[in-house]
C-alpha cells in the first residue's frame, strides 16, 4: 500500500509528503527507480535534484520517468483490495521475477589450456643480439687499455673550499663543454651538487681547447699523512661508537695514532667506569654525612 510505503532517502512515508510547495513552482512527482524498484519522494527530489538520474543504492545514473499519480492511483486501488482480501500478502517479500535481469557480456569461454612448464620453451623468441659495442663494453679491459685510458685524461683534485672547483667554471677554464665532463665523470644531467662528494675529477685530453693541456690542481689539497689521521680518527670513532671528536683526539693522540691501542684503552676506563659507578658507591657507602637544609642567602635572614 502507498500510505506504507516511504521515501528511500529520508524515510519519510509516501502519504504524509507535502504535495503543494511554499513557492509557486510545484513539487516534481515522486519517482520510483527502475534498477532496484525504490521510491524517492518529491521533496528529495526538489532538495537535490540529483536523484532525478541517480540511484544512491545501486549507484547508477540514468534518466527514468517519474510516477505517475492518476496512472497508479488505480492501481493502488488494486492492491488494497487484495491486500485486504489476503492479509499475509503485505508481509511477503517482492518476488524475484520484478526485480531487472542483467546479462553477462562476458560470453568467453575460459582458457583450460595447462600452464606453461617451468623449463626454457623451445618456441620462446630467441634474445637480441648483442651488438659489437656492447660486447667491447663488456669485456675486461687488459692492463695496457687502462694504462692507456688513464693517460689520456688529466685527474684534477677538487678543492671544495675554492669558489672556481665547479663544473661551469672548470668547463671555461679546460675548455671543454660541461656534457662532456659529466660524460666522463658519470655525473647525471642536473645532479651537479654530487661533485661535492668526490675528491677528484677526470679530465679529458681530447676535449681540451689547449694542444698540450695539464692539470691546474695536480696535487691534493692534503698530505697523505693528514688523510691516513683524518681516516684513523674516523675508524676510531666507527669502533667505540664514540661521537666526541675531541675525545678520539685524546685517546690516539695518547697511543701515538696505534688504532688497535687506543681502542683498547678507550675499552679500558668504560669497563672500570662501570664497575667503579658513583650510583653502586652510594648505595653501598649512603650519602656519605646528614642533608642539609636550603642554604639562605640575601642580607636580613635571622633578623627580628
Amino acid at each position: 500500500m502507498k500510505h506504507l510505503e516511504a521515501c528511500c532517502t529520508c524515510a519519510t512515508l509516501l502519504s504524509a509528503v507535502p504535495r503543494l510547495s511554499s513557492s509557486e513552482k510545484p513539487l516534481p512527482e515522486d519517482r520510483r527507480l527502475a534498477c532496484c524498484g525504490r521510491t524517492i519522494c518529491s521533496d528529495c527530489i526538489q532538495k537535490n535534484t540529483r536523484f532525478l538520474s541517480y540511484c544512491p543504492y545501486c549507484q547508477t545514473s540514468g534518466r527514468y520517468p517519474l510516477i505517475s499519480r492518476r496512472r497508479d492511483r488505480h492501481r493502488e486501488l488494486e492492491t488494497e483490495k487484495d491486500e485486504q482480501s489476503d492479509p499475509a500478502a503485505v508481509l511477503s517479500p517482492v518476488p524475484y521475477s520484478t526485480l531487472p535481469t542483467f546479462a553477462r557480456t562476458n560470453t568467453k569461454a575460459p582458457d583450460t589450456s595447462p600452464p606453461p612448464p617451468y623449463s626454457s620453451s623451445p618456441l620462446a623468441p630467441p634474445a637480441p643480439p648483442i651488438s659489437q659495442q656492447q660486447q667491447q663494453q663488456q669485456q675486461p679491459q687488459s692492463p695496457d687499455e687502462q694504462s692507456s685510458q688513464q693517460k689520456d685524461v688529466i685527474i684534477h683534485y677538487l678543492r671544495h673550499t675554492h669558489p672556481v672547483d665547479t663544473l661551469p667554471s672548470l668547463s671555461l677554464r679546460y675548455g671543454i663543454p660541461i656534457p662532456i665532463l659529466r660524460q666522463h665523470n658519470n655525473l647525471p644531467q642536473g645532479a651537479d651538487h654530487l661533485l661535492a662528494a668526490r675528491c677528484t675529477l677526470r679530465i679529458p685530453k681530447a676535449h681540451c681547447a689547449h694542444p698540450n693541456p695539464a692539470s691546474l690542481s695536480p696535487l691534493p689539497p692534503e698530505s697523505p699523512d693528514e688523510i691516513a689521521r683524518k681516516i684513523t680518527i674516523r675508524r676510531w670513532m666507527v669502533a667505540c661508537k664514540e661521537a666526541d671528536y675531541d675525545m678520539a683526539l685524546v685517546y690516539l693522540n695518547e697511543a701515538g695514532y696505534d688504532l688497535d691501542e687506543a681502542v683498547g684503552r678507550y675499552m679500558e676506563d668504560e669497563a672500570w667506569e662501570r664497575e667503579h659507578s658513583l650510583d653502586q658507591h652510594k648505595r653501598k657507602h649512603g650519602d656519605g654525612g646528614r642533608k642539609k637544609g636550603p642554604v639562605k642567602r640575601g642580607w636580613g635572614w635571622g633578623l627580628s
